[in-house]
């Protein structure tokens, strides 16, 4: 179901919560949603947006239940399943790998279900090649299957084909054919997002610094909402030891701004903001970065070890 259709069949309710899902006033909405439910049990359109608000504000698992009551109340929607698969996925993602053994099903089945509802559904296909493409055989995973769907993402949208195309590549260790495809990519369908970060990640991989900066730097050029451009360049820097300053102000940047659910997080921007004023010898700087990120997350064990070579230097 689309934002639009959504918005014309909502509740007062349902509608003031996806307005304020899309403003990143989540929690407020949570608040909405909730008292809803308590009135009206059995609407699927409040479960289905409080789970989108409960997974953008860090709640995967309650974000999880709150999808699956949305998909036992209306089947027929393949925005349910999809969602669901992506709460489910991140719940796997935070959790512990057992965790993740217990929700397998739980993604592949509402995968393959969106997609058999809504074909022409890019989302739910793409994600859909996503598991195929990481997922052990023994869980689904099938490579085969994957490019078969990225040939039927292909024949609806040139650009995502080829690169859902360039992601199985790249997941196989075929990384030239993967530059290869996601350069063509970002020629056919410029606005497309995708193949600019992960093209990135593979300047980044292979050292060719100065490509990853300026492939980012021409994303958020085209878009200067493009928050996560700011990470990967401050992330960049980081690597490379080089363009600190400009790497320090985007990482002071995506810190302020809204993130995705499933991009960088708070804590890891920090993490990295910390190693760039390492790097520039500003120590007192660096600890007080890599403490905010520990307060975030107590578990990001490379903000546990900056700190402790920070400690051990003289």
């Amino acid at each position: 179901m689309t934002p639009l259709l959504l918005l014309l069949l909502a509740t007062p309710e349902a509608e003031q919560g996806l307005r304020m899902l899309d403003a990143g006033r989540c929690n407020e909405a949570i608040v909405l949603l909730e008292k809803a439910i308590e009135r009206a049990p059995r609407d699927p359109r409040h479960h289905y947006i409080l789970g989108r608000c409960r997974l953008v504000a860090g709640d995967a698992s309650g974000a999880r239940t709150s999808l699956a009551r949305a998909v036992e109340l209306d089947a027929s929607s393949a925005e349910h399943h999809l969602w669901l698969a992506r709460a489910a996925t991140m719940e796997g993602r935070r959790g512990n790998p057992m965790m993740w053994l217990l929700l397998v099903r739980t993604i592949s089945s509402s995968l393959e279900r969106a997609v058999e509802l809504a074909p022409d559904d890019l989302d739910a296909r793409l994600d859909l090649v996503r598991y195929l493409t990481r997922a052990p055989r023994v869980l689904g995973g099938d490579v085969a299957r994957a490019r078969r769907e990225a040939e039927e993402i292909h024949k609806r949208s040139r650009g995502l084909g080829l690169f859902a195309s360039g992601y199985i590549d790249y997941r196989e260790k075929l990384a030239d054919s993967a530059e290869r495809r996601w350069l063509e990519a970002i020629r056919v369908a410029p606005d497309l997002k995708e193949p600019y970060y992960w093209l990135g990640y593979l300047y980044q991989e292979r050292r060719r610094y100065d490509e990853a900066f300026a492939l980012h730097e021409r994303l958020l050029a085209r878009d200067s909402a493009e928050a996560e451009a700011c990470y990967e360049i401050g992330r960049t820097a980081v690597y490379s030891s080089r363009n600190l300053d400009r790497g320090i102000e985007c990482l002071a940047i995506y810190i302020r701004g809204r993130k995705r659910y499933d991009g960088p997080t708070a804590a890891e921007a920090h993490y990295f903001l910390g190693e760039a004023l390492i790097r520039q010898g500003k120590t007192r700087e660096a600890k007080r970065e890599l403490e905010r990120a520990l307060l975030l997350d107590v578990d990001l064990a490379r903000a546990k070890a900056a700190m402790k070579r920070l400690a051990e230097t003289p």
